[in-house]
């Protein structure tokens, strides 16, 4: 699951987050719902936002999703983490899925989903489309529940 999000504040997140939540209610999510809070070529309402409100946003919708009983992640490109989110303020039991566009990413922190193309092709999809990689361990997290 992948929000793109125009939340201004925590409250407008978590808003955002509790919708999502009763839009998945009804589905076996095994990966988490993400969040992308990148720009929208600066007509996005959230476009301007301060780092801080930003990345307390982010938390909040993340924090939202964990209450349903899912995992929740942050997707953003290289440059936003750096630049737009303070990494420092978010928890470390968010997913990361980072999207940097090369054969190895350069980012410094640590991400369990890589974006690395928007150049992809396969058949029966008119288009390009994005390839990720997912190191992510969904086999342990259904044999817990299981147990």
């Amino acid at each position: 699951i992948y929000f793109f999000t125009q939340a201004v504040n925590d409250i407008e997140a978590v808003e955002e987050a509790s919708a999502v939540l009763s839009l998945i209610k009804d589905y076996d999510i095994t990966y988490p719902v993400f969040i992308d809070t990148e720009g929208a070529g600066g007509k996005g309402r959230a476009d301007s936002l301060e780092v801080s409100e930003r990345s307390k946003a982010c938390q909040a919708f993340c924090e939202t999703i964990r209450s349903g009983e899912y995992k929740a992640g942050i997707y953003a490109s290289k440059n936003w983490f750096n630049k737009k989110l303070d990494i420092t303020k978010l928890s470390a039991d968010n997913v990361t899925w980072l999207a940097e566009y090369q054969d190895e990413p350069s980012y410094g922190g640590t991400y369990q989903m890589w974006q690395y193309s928007s150049g992809g092709r396969v058949n029966g999809i008119e288009g390009r489309v994005d390839f990720n990689l997912s190191y992510l361990d969904t086999q342990e997290d259904s044999d817990e529940n299981q147990q």
